[in-house]
């Protein structure tokens, strides 16, 4: 049986370390946002890790598409070719009247 020392238990309790909480971000550019909006300590390492990464979470900002559908674009060129025909029909057939002296339905 052991003599002296202290008795299992005995003495004061340690109290637990805790470590300050860490702020969690959902991606490296919300990491980014908070350090430079002042939300959050910037860190040298991590801050070059999050531009590291960048390029490979985030997708790239694309332009816009601005030309409409095939379907569309076929629409609008047959309508303008169908328009341009119509125009030379009238002016054709005005010449025409012009020229034979005839009356248009206008006069009548």
């Amino acid at each position: 049986m052991p003599s002296g020392g202290p008795r299992p238990g005995s003495g004061r309790k340690t109290k637990p370390q805790t470590a300050p909480p860490r702020v969690r971000f959902d991606s490296a550019l919300a990491y980014l946002e908070a350090v430079a909006t002042g939300l959050v300590e910037p860190d040298a390492l991590r801050i070059s890790a999050c531009r590291a990464l960048l390029p490979y979470s985030n997708q790239k900002a694309r332009a816009p598409l601005l030309s409409p559908a095939p379907e569309k674009l076929r629409a609008a060129t047959r309508r303008q070719a169908e328009q341009a025909a119509q125009t030379d029909w009238q002016e054709k057939s005005a010449a025409i009247r012009r020229k034979h002296g005839a009356s248009t339905d206008a006069e009548s």
